[in-house]
């Protein structure tokens, strides 16, 4: 996360940006819509306040966690071949902000591989949405997702995922 509060505040701004561009794209490839019921009214407002609002805890992990989500059920509904006019699109809505988050997420992943369990909820839903990812791939690393769903079970039944980081 950057450092100023102002840059803070910005990358704030174009994740709210991007997941609403995430949420009206999933609503053009759904006949029947259905996605515009997420609020983000709260995000909206908070944003309205400037860099100096405090943010409720959660809201901003829960905002990635939606955006993660949100890319997997894109990506499976756009399919492989458009993948490249998607992520044109998300970028030219939102900036890099998707790729800012793909590789940070990356190198939390990295790390949690390398320790060998997760520390809280929020790395514990990284690593579903990894194993997610790895799950939609035709020829995924099967043993990356069989060391991820390792952990993941283990932070399951550890009761490790309920508990703050």
């Amino acid at each position: 996360m950057p450092s100023s509060p102002q840059e803070q505040f910005d990358e704030k701004r174009c994740l709210v940006r991007l997941f609403t561009a995430q949420l009206d794209l999933l609503n053009a490839v759904r006949p029947d819509g259905g996605f515009e019921a997420s609020n983000l009214a709260p995000y909206e407002q908070l944003l309205a306040r400037g860099p100096g609002a405090r943010w409720p805890a959660g809201f901003l992990a829960g905002l990635k966690e939606g955006i993660r989500d949100g890319q997997h059920m894109l990506e499976l509904a756009y399919g492989p071949n458009r993948r490249p006019e998607l992520m044109r699109d998300l970028r030219a809505r939102a900036g890099d902000a998707l790729e800012v988050i793909e590789s940070r997420d990356a190198a939390r992943v990295q790390v949690i591989l390398k320790r060998g369990r997760v520390r809280g909820e929020a790395e514990y839903y990284l690593v579903r949405a990894a194993i997610d990812r790895l799950e939609s791939e035709p020829h995924p690393d099967k043993e990356r997702l069989d060391r991820l769903r390792a952990i993941a079970d283990e932070a399951s039944v550890k009761g490790r995922r309920l508990t703050s980081a």
